[in-house]
């Protein structure tokens, strides 16, 4: 058997295949739904021993590319979750009596915050109703006319007293308005009415009073000045003592309603920590300010500054429900969509008072979802979080302080007043971060914190084995799309070509994707496109029809490119035979399409001291993977020609019209056969592509994206018309690898295209020059006739060549 005989992969080896009667059923009908997410049981594992773990800092971080389902995933394990043991909480703030700035926290019992919360509202409203009425009723009032009286009786006394002097002096004893109060003095009689002394001035100055009369009143009042004070200063006394009275008569009469009011409060949250404290500060403040409940015994006396006063009043009994969960019997799932600063801590909101200043207090405080998520699981995608860094923060210090201080998102000096500053809330809150798995390594490296409080990492495979039970799963994938987007069923078949495209996408024939958003994109689209077709069920020729349009879609780039090639702007031969010269094949990725596109490999060789010359690397071309590939070639080079004399020629390499950054060893194989060519001056086949890595031992190594790069060659073999010669070379270790289209696998059956797979460059090599390597003898020389003994000879010329020319270069190297 010759060696291309023996190197071709057979047909069936091109394409892993499902026979839909394997399957057990005609269509998806006869398949059970279900919310299962198929291979990820290492996930799912961490996921339960997260969830489960109440411990400081075991918040979860699900690791994983988009696509696995990893959202989904989270949600539907979430909503299975049950604990016996959970018990919901309400949190309210309330106004700090002693200390405003700081509202007070208060916690209950889940349901009784909102119950809290109407209770104060119906006591609110008791008092509004029934205050006024007490002040209105008739005991009241000849309890109050009996203290009035009795004080305007003692007012009336001290008043005479200083009358007795005044009088005679043509004096009288008057309340002079001084801004916001009246205060006691003594002005002149004149026509029976007292005037001010300033309006008096003015008569005299009009020639209406005499100055004498005018200096001697003026006489009279300074020499009552004194008794005036005395006056003055027991008024004041008798007018404090009156309001005291007043205020002990206001506060006698509606205390027994006050407390009977605040009673059922009291008994029904007496065992709620901090309620009854409260409530004493309540009765305290209320008591003092009863006279604002006044104002509804004459609504028209009431002016905008006495309503402003009550609404104050009243502002400060309400209860603040930040954290409701009367309706909750299960631990709480919230997802932040947007977590900025604010909408994780929670804020503080503000209002423009009457004033057009901004006002805050505690019922302005709102939580955040941190808060929201108390007992219960908030989740965040990593990619939603800001990138000042300040969100991590919030959620790191939240972790690891296990409480929350609510702040205001920002305050201006010029219109706030004061900052408030609630009581910190302590909190239960598991956080479940959504990221890929470089994140998750970036921040165990960088963020001393990190291990301590994200210690369960649930990493969400790409992949998974394939096998029955994969491929049951996935046929309860399509039912559970075909059901969410009411879909026309898939019939077998159809069931078994999408799965045959999900091994495709895992990139190995035993694996089979688990990037389920691609796999129900598929289903919808096929069902699109087999609804303009046919109505009924869907099958394989629908989904090949789908997969087909979507090609169509995104491959603008790869027409563009092998357009350029036949129409010879890009130089690739797919027949003849050239020196130094052979076809690689590189992966173009433009983010939604991959495809494989050929490139030339030239070689040239000649006398000297140099060595190999990477032309990429020379024009900064060349990624650090490539540069690695070139020197591996090297180390076979000497390892195979050079074990007993030095290596000396001078040779370059490079990818000929490539003038983007080249990386990637899979380039390796090809170089070195356009080498061999070369120095051999031998002619290799240009009908045969070539991709695959190698070591220094010469063994052809695995290199990603293999069906796209034969796909790519073959595509373009067919637009110039196929000849039965062409095909590509690829590592037998990518044999796994391989599910090449159903199109492509018939033209290998029928013999117009080949694949050939080789484990050593010594098999690469005979198929693209047609003459076998030989084996190296013991005299350190390959057989006669044999390729590499043509190769040996050829690079001891070489070195003749060289040491005849610089002999000191030659024993340098």
């Amino acid at each position: 058997m010759n060696t291309a005989d023996r190197l071709r992969v057979h047909h069936e080896q091109l394409r892993w295949t499902l026979d839909a009667s394997d399957l057990g059923f005609s269509s998806t009908d006869e398949v059970s739904g279900s919310a299962f997410t198929p291979g990820q049981h290492r996930a799912l594992r961490a996921l339960e021993i997260g969830l489960s773990l109440r411990g400081h800092g075991y918040n979860v971080f699900v690791a994983g590319e988009p696509g696995t389902n990893r959202t989904e995933t989270v949600k539907r394990f979430l909503e299975g979750f049950e604990d016996p043991d959970f018990l919901a909480e309400d949190l309210c703030y309330v106004s700090n009596f002693l200390d405003p700035d700081v509202p007070r926290l208060l916690r209950f019992s889940a349901g009784q915050g909102r119950e809290f919360r109407t209770s104060m509202e119906k006591a609110v409203d008791r008092l509004q109703d029934g205050i006024p009425r007490i002040f209105q009723s008739e005991v009241y009032s000849k309890r109050r006319r009996a203290r009035i009286k009795r004080y305007n009786t003692r007012m009336e006394q001290l008043a005479s007293t200083l009358k007795e002097k005044s009088d005679p002096a043509g004096l009288t004893l008057v309340q002079v308005g001084m801004g916001d109060h009246a205060e006691a003095d003594l002005l002149p009689i004149i026509d029976g009415e007292p005037v001010a002394f300033e309006d008096l001035e003015t008569r005299v100055d009009e020639d209406k009073f005499l100055r004498e009369d005018y200096e001697q009143l003026m006489t009279a009042r300074s020499d009552l000045e004194d008794a005036l004070r005395v006056f003055r200063e027991a008024a004041t006394s008798l007018v404090r003592e009156a309001e005291t009275e007043l205020q002990e008569l206001d506060r006698q009469m509606t205390r027994p309603y006050l407390n009977f009011v605040l009673s059922g409060v009291y008994q029904s949250f007496q065992e709620t920590a901090g309620v009854t404290e409260y409530l004493r500060e309540v009765e305290t403040f209320l008591e003092s300010r009863m006279v604002l409940f006044r104002q509804k015994e004459d609504e028209e006396r009431g002016d905008e500054a006495e309503e402003e006063e009550t609404r104050e009043l009243l502002r400060k009994l309400q209860v603040n429900l930040i954290l409701d969960n009367a309706d909750t019997h299960r631990r709480p799932i919230i997802f932040e969509h947007n977590p900025n600063v604010s909408n994780l801590r929670g804020t503080i909101d503000r209002e423009m008072g009457p004033t057009g200043h901004a006002v805050s207090d505690f019922t302005h405080i709102k939580s955040g979802s941190l808060l929201r998520a108390h007992r219960g699981f908030l989740v965040i995608h990593a990619d939603d979080l800001d990138g000042d860094g300040r969100p991590w923060s919030v959620i790191k210090r939240t972790l690891r302080t296990e409480q929350i201080q609510i702040e205001s998102s920002g305050t201006d000096p010029q219109t706030t007043p004061r900052a408030l500053r609630p009581q910190p809330v302590e909190i239960d809150t598991k956080v479940i971060l959504i990221g890929p798995a470089d994140l998750y390594q970036t921040l165990l490296d960088n963020d001393a914190d990190f291990r301590k409080i994200f210690k369960i990492k649930a990493e969400f495979d790409t992949e998974m084995e394939l096998g029955p039970q994969a491929i049951t799963e996935y046929a309860c994938l399509v039912r559970n799309v075909c059901d969410t987007d009411d879909l026309p069923s898939f019939r077998a078949d159809g069931v078994a070509a999408v799965v045959e495209y999900a091994v495709r996408l895992a990139g190995q024939r035993n694996r089979i994707t688990t990037r389920f958003s691609q796999v129900a994109d598929l289903v919808r689209e096929t069902a699109f496109w087999a609804g303009r077709e046919h109505k009924g069920p869907i099958g394989a020729k629908d989904v090949q029809k789908a997969l087909d349009e979507r090609r169509n879609r995104v491959n603008l780039i790869e027409e563009k490119t092998h357009r350029m090639i036949r129409e010879g702007v890009v130089l690739i031969d797919t027949d003849l035979e050239a020196t130094g010269q052979v076809n690689s094949l590189a992966i173009f990725d433009v983010g939604d399409h991959r495809f494989g596109r050929p490139t030339r490999i030239t070689a040239t060789v000649s006398a000297g001291t140099t060595g190999i010359i990477n032309i990429e690397r020379m024009a900064a071309l060349s990624g650090r993977h490539h540069d690695k590939g070139v020197l591996i070639l090297c180390g076979y080079l000497r390892e195979t020609f050079a074990a007993n004399r030095p290596l000396a020629m001078t040779a370059s390499i490079t990818l000929e019209q490539s003038y983007d950054e080249v990386d990637g060893d899979s380039a390796a194989s090809a170089e070195v056969f356009a080498l061999l060519s070369a120095i051999a001056g031998l002619p290799a086949r240009q009908d045969l592509a070539v991709t695959g890595s190698m070591n220094q031992k010469g063994e052809i190594q695995a290199v990603g994206g293999v069906n796209e790069k034969i796909e790519g060659f073959f595509d373009l073999c067919a637009a110039r018309g196929l000849t039965g010669t062409q095909g590509v070379i690829i590592p037998d270790s990518n044999l796994p690898h391989l599910m090449l289209r159903p199109q492509l696998v018939e033209k290998v059956r029928q013999g117009q295209f080949h694949i050939y797979a080789i484990s050593r460059v010594e098999e690469g090599v005979e198929l693209l020059l047609g003459v076998p390597t030989g084996a190296l003898g013991k005299n350190g020389h390959f057989p006669k006739r044999s390729l590499f003994r043509r190769i040996q000879e050829r690079l001891e010329t070489l070195a003749d060549a060289a040491r005849d020319s610089a002999p000191w270069a030659i024993a340098q190297s």
